[in-house]
């Protein structure tokens, strides 16, 4: 959706520099297709306000944090008060930054802009632009707020503040189509309430709250939107939040009335999260319980799965392309008494149909005797049709109609612009499901825009049927620009592709088409069934059922309701036939003639009766060999499978049956010619009979056919009393209506014979050049576009097609054509034209009505698009080689520097570029230097350094952190062209980061002397080739990092093993079988062996004596992971044999990373002579207290801080305490100080 002014045929002609800018700025893919333009990674927050209403804006602001994440702009209405004056009233109110908007300012978080008075504003890619209008623009929130929907989608926050009018409405509904937000101040505290007012009353605010309470639901919202997420697809649903979506449905379908099964998941489920976000719930289930004590909720959910967002003339292209090719056909051999026919499905408030019928009125106003026009606006929203009805608009629409045509067919009044008489009464507006209702019959035109994007594509493609049947023959169809897609070339033929204008094929088919409404069915008839049909077998025994029901199982097939094969499964296409004609799926007139009679009265058994039936064995022939097969027919008795579908089993002979029928027949013929007498009667009876049927399926096909026009014709009837009800003034439009209806009944039979003969060649696109030639080769017609290529004009006709020069590199049209006609077949090639154009050629006879070759229809259809995606798909597929190229080589070894080189001459190769450097950040991190490239004078590389502060491209690219790409380094504003590449001559490259372990390795560059755009996928594969040699070089550096930490092992292992052999302590490390593993010399001297004999022996073996002892100890530890330390063990060892020493052991568990105990490392320390010395100090101490307490005068012992460590008798007999009293209290109190 393009934001502009509309020219002199559809809108006024104020288009501003602004939005012109923004047209350049579109990006195009490589086919040439717009592109969306990149969202910033932050929400753009514009707000709505009149001049009257900024005390509200200065209380928003107030509430808002300095850090809040955001960007906002302001958009005033009718502002008279000077800017500067804004700006330092906001800046006395909020320590927000606050920046007068000018032209190309990049929008910022955190900061607050300010729209100058009197100008419009427009925003690409987070970028202001201002422009002058021609005249004063009289919406200009409007105006921003559609620039913001369409640059930012659901990173837009539009906020309608106090005012007055109705601006900023209709921009917020754009706002809210693209997935943003919608906020509008409470209208009891507006003051003026006007804007408020208008934009709650579209349905499509999310917050609704005080002007201080917005910005708190702001920040509070912006939180939401990172916690509460959903996934993008269905797929990614858990099983619980599936079915809670499943019973969201349930409870929209009781409380509106209207299912949404069957709309995109994707697109539900944005709408879903969005409303979740709103009202701060995690999960779907928890939503479903909101949505059950909430009615007011599903109302809002259902509004914004609806959102009924239009205007007049929307995409005012497409809309000119409709009057110019379309219009003027719609009238074509339409007399006084005939009418046109538009059907407008999905209208919302009825912008689009009123914009269809000023086209109309316009071009019938042309006309001497112009027929009646019609056009039925329909839609499921009764508040949208409700407003339609009304034809009252705002006066925003002066920004999307012409003032030519808002003088001749609006009146303007205090609420806005009102659909003057003559084109209301043209449309005739109901509420209408396009999945349920019968359609409208017989139309010129319908225009369904921005619909089924919503529906999934089996609901799509059943919706193209129902318009193939309801258009006329040769009738058109206008789609939305995301529709055209999805289009059935089969039905429809493409009249202009880039503004979605289709043509109605007359298709040939089983038989003629009639829809069957509603187009979707029962939840447990198709979703359900559709989700278990769609769960793959996955074990051996599902798969080996598979297998032995294609290998061993009868053929057979499935058939619906109406007769028509399904599914087809072991070989069973040789009991069914091909006939000349329209191609049928019917079973009765595709199977062999021989079973028809009985296949006939077995499916009226199976669909009526609900009965199986097994026929009697029929003799026939098959591929010219006689064979005996019976028919076992019945339905289908699976519990999930859906009703209305019966199975055909063939059953074939068994051996030996086909010898006996035959016999049987040859005795019967031999014994009793009057029973053959009686079978040929009994055949040509048969034959009677079978003759009787299909003049009876006729019958019934022609019933169905007018039953299929009654119902059509019923729903005009209904949706003309409904357009009775509702107002007087429409009572005309609807008895007019009513005699149409009745018309179209008594003229049925001349309008099918009339178009009888004009539907099998009908020229359907002028997209697509045609050549008609006769048996003679000579011109019999041709269609516009076929100029382009065939130097031709209109009395050519009729001269020999090898007299014409073309601009086709090929000299073998003549020769091909007579192949056609010679062998009846369809020659398809690909040509190219002197221009470097490509076509696909098709040559194929031309077949009248009555099935007779009368020529040669050759087609050439442009695919110069596809041509030039084949060629980028190829030379990405080279850049992802060269990727995995360079892989392999990293991976086998290869020097680092030598790589290096490789890289650069693969970059400049598949990028076609003349430059590439690899820049290495030195040490100083103030210098690059060029340590590999291609291109670069002799004696640069290895070299030359780079500035890695504020002067290169390298180093910006440092600072933004990502990529950067220059398209002309000349007109460069981040940064200033380095002298490397200034002297090379470089105008356009781009720069990726080479990262390291802890900080960049450098920059990988490619640039060109030529102007070049290069491509995500350029920028891609720059960045792969950069990360890998990221990889390349980390190996390398980790490597040099193993071999210098392995050498260092290696050290601390031999310093260890010095300390564990020198330690004057025993070690040891045992198993948890307590084997030993390893001991020093110290303890095996103890034990009284070597070192040699303790390894892989058992404590019970090596030391039998204590391993009774010490083994509960060991197990103790491996047990419980904690350890034994200071266990004090007397014994004799046989390092010692002459005395008893005292051992102190301490066991520790050992413990891998993962903690595992593995084992136990043990330590025996010799401790008898501090046992000794311990011993001796006792008695020491035993002696000197013996003494002290036989002494007559007082003694006692304290330490620094008064603490009593001992008291003698004396001190005690004298002081009348005990040494506890003595100690609780110290000496200082009772001692005189």
């Amino acid at each position: 959706m393009e934001i502009k002014e509309l020219d002199q045929n559809t809108g006024s002609n104020d288009e501003s520099a602004a939005v012109e800018r923004g047209k350049q700025q579109q990006t195009q893919d490589a086919h040439g297709n717009q592109t969306l333009p990149d969202k910033v990674p932050f929400p753009i927050v514009g707000i709505g306000v009149s001049t009257d209403g900024l005390p509200a804006l200065v209380e928003f602001v107030k509430g808002l944090p300095v850090e809040s994440g955001l960007a906002f702009v302001v958009i005033q209405r009718l502002s008279a008060q000077p800017q500067n004056n804004l700006a330092t009233l906001f800046h006395a109110q909020t320590p927000i930054p606050v920046l007068a908007i000018e032209d190309q300012t990049k929008v910022q978080p955190n900061h607050l802009y300010l729209l100058q008075p009197g100008q419009n504003l427009t925003i690409k890619e987070g970028v202001l632009y201002l422009s002058e209008p021609e005249h004063y623009y009289r919406a200009p929130i409007d105006f921003f707020f559609r620039s913001l929907a369409e640059d930012q989608g659901e990173n837009a926050v539009a906020i309608v503040l106090a005012g007055t009018g109705a601006d900023g409405a209709l921009g917020l509904k754009m706002v809210k189509e693209q997935g943003g937000v919608t906020m509008a101040q409470s209208p009891e505290e507006a003051e003026p309430d006007e804007m408020p007012q208008n934009a709650i009353r579209t349905g499509l605010v999310d917050i609704v709250g005080s002007s201080g309470e917005l910005a708190k639901k702001l920040v509070e919202f912006e939180k939401n939107i990172a916690d509460i997420r959903l996934p993008e697809r269905a797929k990614g649903l858990s099983r619980d939040d599936s079915q809670a979506l499943s019973r969201i449905f349930a409870q929209l379908r009781d409380k509106t009335g209207h299912d949404f099964t069957y709309y995109k998941r994707s697109t539900i489920l944005r709408r879903v999260e969005r409303r979740m976000q709103v009202n701060r719930i995690e999960s779907i289930t928890e939503y479903l319980g909101y949505l059950r004590q909430n009615p007011d909720e599903a109302y809002a959910l259902f509004k914004d799965f609806l959102i009924s967002v239009t205007n007049f003339f929307r995409d005012p292209d497409a809309f000119a392309a409709l009057e110019k090719q379309v219009i003027p056909k719609l009238f074509e051999n339409k007399k006084k008494n005939h009418q046109v026919r538009v059907w407008v499905p999905g209208c919302a408030t009825g912008e689009e149909a009123y914009s269809i019928a000023i086209l109309l009125y316009e071009y019938a106003a042309e006309l001497n005797k112009a027929p009646e026009l019609q056009v039925f606006a329909t839609d499921i929203d009764e508040e949208a049709i409700a407003f339609a009805r009304e034809g009252v608009y705002s006066e925003t629409i002066a920004g999307d109609v012409s003032p030519e045509r808002l003088e001749r067919f609006f009146y303007q009044e205090s609420e806005g612009y009102r659909i003057k008489r003559e084109i209301r009464e043209m449309v005739l507006f109901a509420k209408h499901n396009l999945l349920k209702d019968p359609a409208f019959s017989r139309l010129d035109l319908i225009s369904c825009r921005n619909l089924l994007i919503y529906l999934n594509r089996e609901v799509q493609n059943k919706v193209f049927e129902l318009f193939h049947y309801a258009l006329h023959p040769g009738s058109y169809l206008f789609l939305g620009s995301a529709e055209a897609a999805s289009v059935d070339s089969h039905l429809f033929s493409t009249q202009d592709k880039k503004y979605r204008l289709f043509q109605r094929q007359d298709t040939s088919t089983t038989a003629p088409r009639f829809i069957t409404m509603p187009l979707i069915g029962s939840d447990e008839d198709m979703s359900q069934f559709e989700q278990k049909l769609a769960k793959k077998a996955h074990s051996i025994e599902e798969m080996y059922q598979a297998w032995t029901l294609k290998r061993y199982a009868p053929p057979r097939l499935v058939v619906n309701e109406n007769y028509d094969i399904t599914h087809i499964f072991s070989g069973v296409s040789k009991y069914l036939q091909e006939h000349e004609g329209p191609i049928t799926q019917n079973v009765l007139e595709r199977v062999l003639p021989g079973f028809r009679v009985d296949l006939r009265t077995a499916l009226h058994q199976a669909f009526q009766k609900k009965e199986r039936t097994t026929s009697r064995w029929l003799r026939l022939e098959v591929a010219g060999e006689p064979c005996v097969v019976r028919l076992q027919v019945g339905p289908i008795d699976e519990p999930d499978f859906p009703p209305g579908y019966v199975e055909v089993v063939f059953e074939e002979n068994p051996e030996g049956i086909l010898q006996q029928v035959e016999a049987k027949f040859q005795i019967e013929r031999a014994e009793n010619i009057l029973v053959s007498r009686l079978e040929e009667e009994l055949q040509r009876m048969k034959e009677r009979l079978q003759t009787t049927i299909e003049e009876q399926e006729t019958a019934n096909e022609e019933l169905r056919a007018s039953n299929e026009e009654l119902q059509s014709m019923n729903e005009e009837l209904r949706s003309t009393t409904e357009e009775l009800e509702t107002s007087k003034e429409e009572l005309q439009s609807m008895n007019e209506e009513l005699i149409t209806v009745n018309q179209e009944l008594k003229t049925k039979i001349d309008e099918l014979s009339e178009t009888n003969s004009d539907l099998q060649n009908l020229i359907t696109s002028t997209d697509i050049g045609t050549i008609f030639l006769d048996r003679a080769l000579r011109i019999k017609r041709y269609s516009p576009r076929v100029t382009d290529l065939f130097n031709i004009i209109p009395s050519d006709v009729g001269r020999p097609f090898n007299h014409i020069s073309h601009q086709l590199n090929d000299d073998h049209l003549i020769k091909d054509a007579r192949r056609v006609l010679d062998k009846l077949v369809m020659i398809e090639r690909e040509l190219q034209s002197q221009t470097g154009r490509w076509y696909i050629m098709r040559m194929l006879p031309y077949r009248t009505i009555e099935d007779r070759i009368d020529g040669v229809v050759i087609t050439f259809v442009e695919v110069t698009p596809l041509k030039q995606a084949e060629q980028e798909l190829t030379r990405r597929a080279q850049q992802q080689a060269a990727v995995a190229n360079l892989g392999q080589l990293a991976l086998a070894g290869m020097e680092l520097n030598d790589l290096m080189q490789e890289v650069a001459q693969q970059v400049t190769e598949k990028l076609q570029v003349e430059y590439c450097k690899i820049l290495e950040l030195l040490p100083d991190k103030k210098h690059f230097l060029l340590k590999a490239g291609v291109g670069w004078k002799e004696g640069y590389v290895g070299h030359v350094t780079v500035g890695a502060e504020h002067d290169s491209q390298a180093s910006y690219a440092l600072q933004a952190e990502g990529p950067v790409i220059v398209e002309d380094l000349a007109k460069e504003t981040r940064f200033q062209g380095p002298a490397l590449l200034l002297e090379h001559k470089v105008v356009s490259g781009m720069s990726v980061i080479i990262y390291g372990f802890r900080q960049p390795y450098g920059v990988l560059g490619a640039h060109s002397t030529q102007k070049r755009h290069f491509t995500s996928d350029d920028i891609s594969f720059l960045q792969a080739v950069a990360n890998l040699l990221a990889e390349a070089i980390e190996r390398k550096q980790a490597e040099d990092q193993l071999r210098q930490s392995q050498a260092q092992i290696g050290r601390q292992l031999a310093e260890l093993q010095a300390v564990y052999i020198s330690a004057p302590v025993g070690l040891a490390v045992l198993d948890t079988a307590l084997r030993y593993i390893r001991l020093n010399d110290y303890l095996a001297r103890i034990n009284g062996q070597t070192v040699d004999e303790h390894i892989g022996r058992t404590i019970y073996e090596v030391i039998p004596d204590l391993a009774d002892k010490i083994a509960p100890l060991f197990h103790q530890v491996l047990d419980s992971g904690e350890p034994v330390i200071g266990l004090e063990l007397r014994a004799n060892r046989p390092g010692y044999p002459q005395e008893e020493r005292v051992w102190l052991e301490s066991c520790y568990p050992l413990q891998t990373d993962g903690r595992q105990i593995v084992g136990i490392n043990v330590v025996v320390q010799d401790i008898t002579e501090h046992k000794r010395a311990e011993v001796a100090l006792q008695e020491s101490e035993a002696r000197f207290r013996h003494l002290a307490d036989a002494m007559p005068q007082i003694v006692w012992t304290n330490d620094p801080r008064g603490k009593v460590e001992y008291l003698n008798q004396r001190w005690l007999d004298y002081t009348g305490f005990t040494f506890e009293e003595s100690q609780a209290f110290g000496i200082y109190q009772v001692v005189h100080p």
